[in-house]
């Protein structure tokens, strides 16, 4: 893995599963849902998500 900016190695990706409801999930198969927002957020460490 590529050493971080300031020297040392980079952190590893946290690993995060996103569920979608149904009714979320067809809208964004469908075209008509582009965005999902979330309240919760991981700040200042890289995240590898999975959907």
């Amino acid at each position: 893995m590529q050493d971080a900016l300031f020297g040392g190695p980079a952190a590893e990706p946290e690993p995060i599963v996103m569920t979608l409801y149904a009714e979320y999930y067809e809208l964004m198969w469908q075209g008509l849902k582009t965005h999902e927002f979330r309240r919760r957020f991981l700040r200042d460490q890289p995240a590898r998500w999975w959907v």
